[in-house]
């Protein structure tokens, strides 16, 4: 469904590159602002969340692979999200 949308429109467009095009061609430069400005701050914060919930699990499979590791896991998701955080 989505493809069959954004592909007619893409044809219309200058800048077809990012989502912001598309949102300031069917309602204009403040509206499509605005919607970009609420979208992806809670994208961004949801994708985090779901790596750092997966890299817990992952780093712990990791650093001990027989699975009798006394390491608590959300501690590698935590370690993983500080550094993300220190890093952007």
């Amino acid at each position: 469904m989505l493809r069959t949308q954004l592909t007619p429109q893409a044809r219309h467009l200058r800048h077809n590159g990012a989502f912001y095009s598309y949102y300031a061609a069917s309602l204009g430069r403040p509206a499509a602002t605005a919607v970009v400005v609420l979208i992806a701050p809670t994208a961004y914060t949801t994708s985090l969340a779901g790596l750092s919930g997966a890299l817990g699990p992952a780093a712990d499979c990791a650093v001990d692979p027989a699975g009798g590791s006394t390491t608590w896991w959300p501690m590698w998701a935590l370690t993983g999200w500080a550094w993300i955080a220190a890093l952007t």
